[in-house]
């Protein structure tokens, strides 16, 4: 019999498909555990990461469990990851596991963003171009950001190459515990598709959870601020203890950071991925037998 303490629902990505979103919705269901903190790096042995918990510290995040049906573990790069398929398999033998899936043109340009804004450019210091023409180099070892803190995140093609992702997690657990999200579907009705994930988890579906927007894009306001809060002077470090600096850092970084709409693909690039990628598209609607016809679509110029 499994530990109450352990995570029996796992949601694996994909990055920029609404994984946060779902996450936090699933945290108002009465009989859904959701740890305070999402995407910490357990699972996925094979991933180039900076930090990992080691499993008792996984598992404190559930201490606090009391009795809810399910327990939940959001970490995003899992279908990234060639190995956690198995390690999910291994830990629970039961998991249920909830994938997430968007447009390859639109997850490309989100996550680049995304990974951009995180660590004041630390995760991501090339422009979209570059960074995929550096894709290369990156598996290298050349060319990397100042701290990376998961190098696969980095290799952008790999990352939407949905069918052999969960492929493994099919073969790892079987179709019938592993739910799929279209992002288009879960966008356009949220409250359903909450409600075929709660149904799939065997919870109540019909308690009413609230769905407000959740992880909206953002952009710098100043660039120059930006690049001075990623750089500490040591000047500052002597002066102030480490605590106090972050939390300024911390509140300089939501001044500098306004929502508004991402920057349109270039039409250049997005027609060569939509040619490059397409095929993996349909060798995702074979698997899932699922027909895609908008993904990696690019309307003539």
């Amino acid at each position: 019999m499994q530990s109450p303490a352990r995570p029996d629902t796992f949601i694996v990505g994909a990055p920029k498909c609404g994984t946060t979103a779902l996450d936090h919705y699933l945290a108002h269901h009465p009989d859904v555990f959701v740890p305070a903190d999402k995407d910490v790096r357990f699972f996925g042995r094979d991933l180039t990461v900076v930090s990992r918990l080691d499993e008792a510290t996984f598992l404190q995040r559930y201490a606090q469990r009391a009795g809810q049906r399910r327990a939940l573990d959001s970490s995003v790069y899992g279908l990234l990851s060639k190995t956690a398929a198995w390690e999910i398999k291994a830990f629970h033998p039961d998991a249920r596991v909830i994938v997430m899936l968007r447009d390859p043109l639109e997850v490309i340009p989100a996550h680049h963003a995304q990974l951009q804004f995180n660590g004041l450019g630390e995760d991501e210091d090339l422009p979209l171009a570059e960074a995929l023409a550096a894709e290369a180099d990156r598996r290298a070892g050349r060319r990397l950001p100042p701290r990376t803190r998961v190098r696969e995140a980095l290799y952008y093609r790999e990352v939407v190459d949905y069918a052999p992702q969960v492929a493994r997690f099919f073969d790892a657990l079987g179709p019938d515990r592993v739910h799929v999200i279209w992002f288009d579907a879960f966008k356009h009705d949220t409250a359903g598709a909450v409600r075929e994930v709660l149904s799939f988890l065997g919870v109540d579906p019909d308690v009413s959870l609230p769905t407000p927007i959740v992880n909206p894009n953002t952009v710098t306001r100043s660039p120059w601020l930006r690049r001075a809060l990623a750089a500490t002077p040591a000047s500052l470090k002597e002066l102030l203890p480490t605590r106090a600096r972050l939390a300024i850092r911390a509140r300089l970084r939501r001044a500098n950071t306004k929502v508004a709409p991402r920057e349109p693909l270039d039409p250049t690039l997005a027609q060569q991925l939509a040619v490059e990628l397409r095929p993996r598209v349909d060798a995702l609607e074979r698997l899932l037998d699922h027909p895609l016809p908008g993904w990696c679509r690019v309307s003539p110029r």
